[in-house]
């Protein structure tokens, strides 16, 4: 990753609590069809790992930050922008949660051509935040989601990667095989209002997002596309 790349929901505890609830059953539900005992597979930006730990087959785990990662088991430290994987040896490249925060996507899609051998899978899921359903919809809740999108750009991320997705795979040589949409909640109403007061600096947006958390509760689901595509034979 680039010096300007950063993880902009922070690794504070109720984030790293977020990241540690996800399981493969239920973030990596698409691609499990795919996975035997025997599939190569690589997880770019894995995180604290429970995803990985859930996938079938011979799986490594790699993030940019060492001291994140799982203290046992098949973890390795390194930047999607430069894997330190042989090339063409992996059957399947996963990623969750990664291309939005990626200021160079293609760069690090190169990388994940170069590991797969042809013919092999990628698999990517990111957020779309254009596709997210809040409702009831504020003036303070435009502000507070304004703020939290520009957040995600300053750390060289996208906050409506995920559905530039498609577009990026066929850019980058890939065969896009599926796409497809899904909403869940992954945080609450008034819980994704203070997440959002808690990241974004001191002023009228932070204020915006907390009169949001003590106002009237409603009902918020956040869009992830999820892709999946084929590196070619040739």
């Amino acid at each position: 990753m680039t010096d300007r790349d950063g993880y902009s929901p922070g690794w504070g505890h109720a984030v790293l609590g977020m990241l540690t609830a996800r399981t493969a059953a239920e973030r990596a539900a698409f691609l499990l069809p795919e996975l035997g005992a025997d599939t190569r597979v690589l997880d770019v930006g894995c995180g604290p790992g429970t995803i990985t730990e859930g996938l079938p087959g011979f799986v490594i785990g790699l993030d940019v930050v060492a001291d994140r990662l799982p203290g046992a088991g098949r973890f390795v430290a390194g930047s999607a922008y430069c894997l330190p994987i042989a090339t063409a040896s992996i059957d399947v490249v996963f990623a969750h949660a990664l291309v939005e925060h990626l200021s160079d996507a293609p760069r690090a899609l190169a990388e994940a051509r170069r590991v797969l051998r042809p013919g092999g899978l990628l698999a990517l899921s990111s957020s779309d935040w254009s596709g997210a359903s809040i409702n009831p919809m504020t003036d303070d809740i435009r502000l507070a989601l304004d703020a939290h999108h520009d957040l995600r750009r300053e750390s060289g991320g996208d906050p409506f990667a995920g559905g530039n997705l498609p577009k990026l795979v066929r850019a980058a040589g890939f065969a896009l095989r599926s796409a497809r949409l899904r909403d869940r909640v992954d945080l609450g109403y008034r819980q994704l209002a203070r997440y959002i007061a808690g990241r974004v600096p001191p002023g009228e947006a932070r204020e915006a997002a907390l009169r949001w958390a003590s106002g009237p509760d409603g009902r918020a689901t956040q869009r992830w596309v999820e892709v999946l595509a084929v590196r070619p034979s040739v």
